[in-house]
């Protein structure tokens, strides 16, 4: 299965065990998104825009009071909470309730997810580290070779 089948099925999952979420998203961590379960109205590039800057403030903010690692980002509005969780180097967990949501159960349930999300995540860097350029004449600036699906046994 793909990096973003695997991730799709961790959002299912999630989104299985914590009926009072309104949406969820796994993001990179320069606010790119990755895999998204939003409703209408939610636009998922400013979605992981935004996350990624409050991110980067609560780590800067936990690092400047002595705080250690951010484990996850708490934003309580009328109308429902946001959570961000870092999953691994790779990845953000972003996660959206309605008003009555038991946070217990769904900070519970997104670190249990969180694990997931950075195992897939982790999985793949590996084989991304894998590709390199490799000069081509016919393609200017080169070309990206994808070592895992190389023949090593080939002969040149």
């Amino acid at each position: 299965m793909s990096r973003v089948g695997r991730l799709v099925a961790v959002l299912e999952d999630f989104l299985d065990a914590a009926p009072s979420v309104e949406s969820a998203a796994v993001t990179t961590p320069d606010g790119w998104p990755v895999v998204c379960a939003l409703p209408d109205g939610f636009e998922e590039n400013r979605l992981a825009a935004m996350s990624a800057s409050v991110l980067v403030l609560a780590e800067r903010i936990s690092g400047e009071l002595g705080k250690g690692d951010v484990n996850h980002v708490y934003v309580s509005g009328d109308d429902g909470q946001a959570i961000l969780m870092p999953a691994g180097p790779d990845a953000m967990f972003v996660v959206t309730t309605y008003p009555t949501a038991k946070i217990g159960l769904v900070l519970f349930e997104m670190r249990r997810s969180e694990r997931q999300i950075a195992t897939v995540m982790d999985s793949y860097r590996a084989v991304d580290e894998l590709k390199v350029v490799v000069a081509d004449e016919k393609a200017p600036g080169g070309r990206v070779v994808d070592l895992t699906e190389v023949d090593i046994h080939e002969s040149q």
